[in-house]
Formats: C-alpha cells, structure tokens, sequence
C-alpha cells in the first residue's frame, strides 16, 4: 500500500502543478499569482506523505517554483509561518531541472518560448 501511494502521489503532484501552470507567467496578474500560491498551499494540506519523503521527523514540506515566477512571491505570503502535521512548509525556487531533488510539490509555469 505504502509502494502504491508512494509511486502514486508524486507523478499526481507534479502533474497537477503543471496542470496549474496552464497560463503564461507574463499574463499573470497579483491576484492569479495569489490565487496560485493558495491553491498550491492548500493542495499540499490534503497530501498524505508516505514517512520515507522526509529525511526526518523535522524536515520541511518543500513547493518549489521553476524559475522566476511571480508565483513564488505568493507562495512565500502564503506559506509563511504555516505547517502541515507538525512540518513546516518552506517556498523554494529552483532555476533547473536537476534541482527538483527534495521538492515535495513542483510548481513549473508554462514557457514563453514556444
């Protein structure tokens, strides 16, 4: 049960942060950045994370934002000071791929090159 939620929670996560990120980053007004950054927040709360995705009982629910996004100012106003069972939550930008190491929910806005 554990391998099937496991396999199963981060390929939903990312998927529907993508799914989320369905507008252009330069399209975005504050309020849908906002609007983002609290969907994200709250979509994490109904999350059930299986204990091996924590180094340990201390560690931080990481959302992380590719690239530069104003979605990631949001997300630092909506995650400050708020947990999650006892976790932290910690808003993390990462400029490539290779970084997604530790991230418990991506958030990948769509391109401006296509």
């Amino acid at each position: 049960m554990a391998l099937l939620r496991r396999t199963l929670v981060a390929p939903l996560a990312l998927a529907l942060a993508a799914l989320v990120a369905a507008a252009p980053a330069a399209a975005q007004d504050p309020l849908e950045s906002e609007v983002r950054a609290v969907y994200l927040y709250n979509f994490a709360r109904y999350i059930t994370w299986p204990a091996d995705a924590f180094p340990n009982a201390l560690t931080a629910v990481r959302l992380c934002v590719l690239g530069s996004d104003p979605v990631g100012d949001a997300l630092d106003r909506a995650v400050a000071g708020e947990t999650i069972n006892g976790r932290p939550l910690e808003a993390v930008r990462i400029g490539a791929p290779d970084a997604l190491r530790g991230c418990h929910i991506l958030y990948a806005p769509a391109s401006d090159d296509r």
